[in-house]
């Protein structure tokens, strides 16, 4: 009996590849291997022989669907695409990113193929038959397990920064280009350009160390003093929803549900108490250092390393024995 298939979509901008399609096939390689399936990687493009050569470093076989109507992400385009690749291959579980463009083609295929959609998992498990998915409730505080209806394929989305990046294939990588053509007039709209957002932005994702500010630092002017501390450590600033909403950081700093996942090797977050909406974006740090007052405050639960102190009288030491060691 043929083995089933576990097919992971991946994503790609500016031709360049996505950080969360890297944990996408680290989740589709741990489902594989959890499900007993083979698995296969699919990406969308046009010219994209290069992104295809990356993305088959970490995988045995790789689908890339070439065409000029995709050159850019268009979600009636990539369904009407996919969907001929995947009555060919007929696999068993289909996973994408939960992001943006996942949850819109995600819910998409699952209308097109009339088959289940679990979004925003952080696990996968199969029992009796029934595919469930782990999702978490009311902000982190609780985790439930939706079962999905039964059918032959269910299509899943894996929220970023649960599953590590796997490490490169060292044999045995297949790539299968297909030129697919697609009629633009079956389309209502078209993509004609991506507009970068104005430079100068800071991608806090791309840091190893970051100082979280919270609004327990009690004012915008004190700030500066964080700031000091992630420049004389070569990191930068994150914040949580109110800070950002205060105006005292911009929005590309924010840190949790609703901002960005970060997992940086070092997150030293002052003044943060713990909201689970925060915790949601930078849990998965490496290591997480907590500077508070409150002794109760939930950011201690997930803290590697815990001061209990006021932010005055335990950054600037912290910064002089800093300056020492350099």
């Amino acid at each position: 009996m043929t083995k089933g298939l576990i097919l992971a979509i991946i994503e790609h901008r500016n031709n360049e590849m996505r950080d969360v399609s890297w944990e996408v096939i680290a989740a589709a390689k741990d489902f594989s291997s959890k499900f007993d399936l083979n698995m296969a990687v699919v990406l969308c493009g046009c010219d994209c022989s290069d992104l295809a050569s990356q993305a088959a470093k970490c995988c045995s076989s790789l689908y890339c669907l070439e065409s000029e109507q995709l050159k850019y992400y268009s979600c009636d385009r990539y369904g009407a695409a996919l969907q001929g690749l995947i009555d060919k291959l007929q696999p068993t579980v289909i996973v994408l990113p939960h992001t943006t463009q996942g949850m819109e083609l995600g819910a998409s295929l699952g209308g097109r193929l009339d088959v289940p959609f679990l979004p925003d998992c952080l696990d996968l498990f199969c029992k009796n038959g029934l595919w469930i998915g782990v999702r978490e409730l009311f902000g982190g505080k609780v985790r439930g397990e939706f079962q999905a209806a039964l059918s032959h394929l269910v299509i899943v989305s894996i929220r970023p920064g649960r599953f590590d990046v796997v490490a490169e294939e060292s044999v045995g990588n297949e790539i299968v280009s297909e030129k697919i053509l697609l009629d633009s007039t079956d389309f209502l709209t078209e993509v004609l350009e991506l507009i970068p957002p104005a430079t100068g932005g800071i991608d806090i994702t791309k840091f190893d160390i970051i100082i979280g500010v919270g609004r327990g630092v009690g004012d915008k002017e004190n700030i500066g003093l964080l700031e000091s501390l992630s420049k004389i450590m070569g990191g930068t600033l994150a914040a949580t929803r109110p800070v950002i909403d205060m105006g005292w950081l911009p929005r590309e700093r924010q840190v949790g549900q609703s901002g960005k996942t970060v997992k940086p090797k070092l997150y030293i977050a002052c003044g943060i108490s713990g909201a689970s909406q925060h915790i949601m974006g930078m849990k998965g740090s490496m290591k997480i250092v907590a500077i508070n007052t409150d002794p109760k405050a939930p950011i201690f639960n997930v803290a590697d390393f815990g001061v209990i102190g006021d932010i005055f009288d335990v950054i600037p030491p912290m910064i002089e024995a800093i300056k020492v060691r350099q």
